[in-house]
């Protein structure tokens, strides 16, 4: 089954993390407040997703400056930003994140597949402000996860 190959793969990625990362200075903004408050001004209450790649689809559209890609979002109008942060199955790259963090101010959600809890810091140390937690994968410990999450100042998303 994809999903198991897709939570294997992230098993071997957040063991090889570092053991700590730096902290960031990013002020982290609510999700939930963006897309209350888009229903109200000018944005528009949609979460605008970067995504390159799926394992249902192949290739969606080659990675060429997801910098320029976000702001144009922005630009466009979205509320918030998805990033596809998980590589092997969605051609995704974690440091998308730091790279547009300085570049827009709407909320980013880092969505990966989560499965230790060392990938919560990480996920702060991007400049992230929320995280998408999968219930399926996480199962009884979803509840922990959600904790963790909001203590390290990210927004959970299940």
């Amino acid at each position: 089954m994809i999903l198991d190959e897709i939570v294997s793969s992230s098993q071997r990625r957040a063991a090889d993390l570092p053991g700590s990362f730096h902290s960031s200075t990013h002020i982290p903004v609510s999700l939930k407040d963006a897309i209350l408050k888009g229903r109200t001004t000018h944005t528009r209450p949609v979460i605008a997703e970067l995504k390159f790649a799926s394992p249902s689809r192949g290739i969606i559209r080659p990675v060429k400056n997801p910098v320029e890609m976000a702001t144009d979002m922005v630009q466009g109008g979205c509320c918030a930003l998805s990033v596809l942060t998980e590589p092997e199955f969605f051609s995704g790259c974690p440091t998308t994140i730091q790279a547009i963090r300085d570049q827009v101010t709407v909320p980013i959600l880092r969505k990966d597949f989560i499965v230790q809890e060392h990938q919560l810091d990480e996920t702060r140390a991007l400049g992230a402000d929320a995280v998408l937690l999968i219930t399926g994968i996480l199962g009884e410990d979803t509840g922990y996860f959600v904790d963790e999450a909001i203590k390290r100042g990210l927004e959970p998303l299940l």
